[in-house]
């Protein structure tokens, strides 16, 4: 089954607080065979930035973000989600790579993407380090970056998704929203919330936190414009 709602103008979709900012076109929302699994993919202008803001009277606050790994997906949307406003920190494992990436030289070639670093840096919006666990503890929302390299057989290898998501489960000590964005095969989402769910255990740990998917559709030389500009954006949620 499936619920479309046509969006024509900036209205707030529920009383909860959530907004969908400068949003035009159509939202679909199909509900599939698993329980509670729900399939959201949308047509506007910036749904997935709205989606982590929250308005308060009338001013517009905005998500402190960490995301894992700064190769071309996680890089593109850390840069991508600081220019909306968010307060985002980049991670990544590699020092060398940090202290470029602080030095102001971007490792891949992607037009706009050294302007929109530069003035996010500049705005203290944007930051880059290799302290996973001080970055995660301050964030709302942590998104999975990292690569999945072709494992022999040609299958993705969730080798650091596995290493990201039980690096969370170490490290959060409050509620948040992990965002699988890592090209990743069908049922990775609930592989995350086992890993995490693992580590938490392991460390005698309780807290709760949700998984969404949310696949990239960034191409090359025009991945900034197709993440401030999206045609579609696909979320995948299993809680309320």
């Amino acid at each position: 089954m499936y619920i479309i709602v046509n969006i024509k103008s900036q209205n707030q979709l529920d009383s909860s607080a959530s907004s969908i900012s400068s949003a035009k076109g159509y939202l679909f929302i199909f509900e599939l065979s698993a329980p509670r699994y729900l399939y959201i993919v949308c047509f506007s202008s910036c749904f997935l930035c709205s989606l982590l803001s929250k308005f308060s009277k009338d001013k517009l606050i905005m998500a402190s973000i960490a995301v894992i790994g700064t190769r071309y997906v996680g890089l593109v949307s850390g840069a991508c989600l600081a220019d909306f406003g968010n307060t985002v920190a980049c991670i990544d494992v590699d020092e060398k790579k940090i202290y470029s990436l602080q030095a102001g030289q971007i490792p891949i070639f992607e037009p706009g993407l050294s302007d929109v670093v530069a003035r996010n840096v500049a705005a203290e919006r944007l930051s880059f380090t290799t302290d996973a666990s001080s970055a995660i503890q301050e964030a709302e929302v942590v998104f999975i970056a990292v690569g999945t390299p072709p494992s022999e057989d040609g299958s993705a290898d969730l080798r650091y998704v596995e290493e990201a998501a039980r690096t969370i489960g170490r490290t959060i000590n409050r509620y948040c929203v992990v965002v699988d964005k890592s090209t990743v095969p069908i049922g990775t989402g609930r592989l995350v919330k086992k890993w995490i769910s693992e580590q938490l255990a392991a460390c005698a740990l309780t807290q709760d936190f949700d998984v969404v998917s949310n696949p990239e559709f960034l191409r090359e030389g025009s991945a900034v414009y197709d993440f401030m500009h999206p045609d579609r954006i696909m979320l995948g949620i299993e809680s309320d």
